[in-house]
């Protein structure tokens, strides 16, 4: 049995268009239930999204009175598949994906028979910026390179905070486009299959094997970002498989809600930066993981 949790906020269309490709894919003797976590959507999205399934046995849509963050949301999704369907493969994603190849999960559940992986990350491509965002890193990241990326970060955040106050991002970001700088590097690496590195975020799948280690899900002390890093750094810990697998592919239409709550790119970037500033803080914290 296959489940996929997708995290909803705010972006009903989104979230439907994924849920009607899902349902669209040769599933072929695969048994699979999909079940939508919203993560209190400030609209009215997540309602919504329950009227429009509710008839539909493959789906359920379960709505949070909070906003539990990107972990605490997704487990809610991962006990319900694992306790009510004992999926024994569990796909975690964005409601921004789109995926193309109709076998993907029959191709998936052979990988999965072959290779016996605790996790594994597709070739995730940004439709936006034009770049294969996954792998983020080829291993996993360490207590200096996490410091080194505090820092880093706590520069950006101050030289996007300066654009606001002056008003000056609209013509930045001219002259950055006409220079073709989009501050996004592609890694280099998304054609080669390979272990240990930390898939992106956006879509990736646990198996038996990784709740057998950790029957709870994913770690959940991060409320936004650097959750791949988390889940590279635990199955390191339990040396468990984690495979990048690129024949595997998903389309990602990454900040959509982010972009629709915050009104920007900039105030996104800005919101990425603090939260993810905020998790760094917490993973160097936890010894037991570094």
């Amino acid at each position: 049995m296959i489940g996929i949790v997708i995290l909803h906020y705010i972006d009903f269309q989104m979230t439907k268009r994924y849920i009607d490709n899902l349902l669209s894919l040769n599933w072929n003797n695969l048994t699979y239930h999909i079940v939508v976590v919203d993560n209190c959507s400030p609209n009215s999205s997540g309602g919504e999204l329950f009227e429009y399934f509710e008839n539909n046995n493959r789906v359920t849509v379960l709505l949070m009175k909070s906003n539990l963050g990107f972990s605490k949301g997704n487990n809610v999704g991962i006990k319900y598949l694992r306790e009510k369907y004992n999926c024994e493969i569990v796909a975690v994603s964005n409601n921004d994906i789109y995926i193309k190849n109709k076998d993907f999960f029959s191709l998936l559940n052979r990988i999965y028979l072959e290779e016996k992986f605790a996790v594994l990350g597709p070739d995730v491509f940004s439709v936006d910026k034009k770049i294969h965002q996954s792998p983020i890193r080829m291993t996993p990241i360490n207590k200096i390179q996490l410091e080194k990326l505090k820092k880093n970060m706590q520069k950006k955040l101050i030289w996007m905070k300066l654009l606001i106050f002056l008003d000056i991002y609209p013509i930045v970001k001219i002259v950055l486009n006409g220079f073709g700088i989009r501050g996004v590097k592609e890694s280099h690496e998304f054609q080669k299959c390979r272990e240990n590195a930390v898939i992106h975020g956006a879509f990736f799948v646990l198996t038996d094997i990784y709740f057998n280690k950790y029957p709870d899900g994913l770690y959940d002390k991060l409320f936004l970002y650097m959750e791949e890093d988390a889940l590279a750094l635990r199955c390191n810990k339990k040396s468990l498989k984690c495979l990048y697998y690129p024949d595997l592919k998903v389309e990602h239409y990454d900040g959509r809600s982010t972009r629709l709550l915050k009104g920007n790119r900039l105030k996104k970037n800005i919101f990425e930066l603090e939260n993810t500033i905020k998790s760094i803080n917490i993973l160097l914290g936890e010894d037991d993981l570094l």
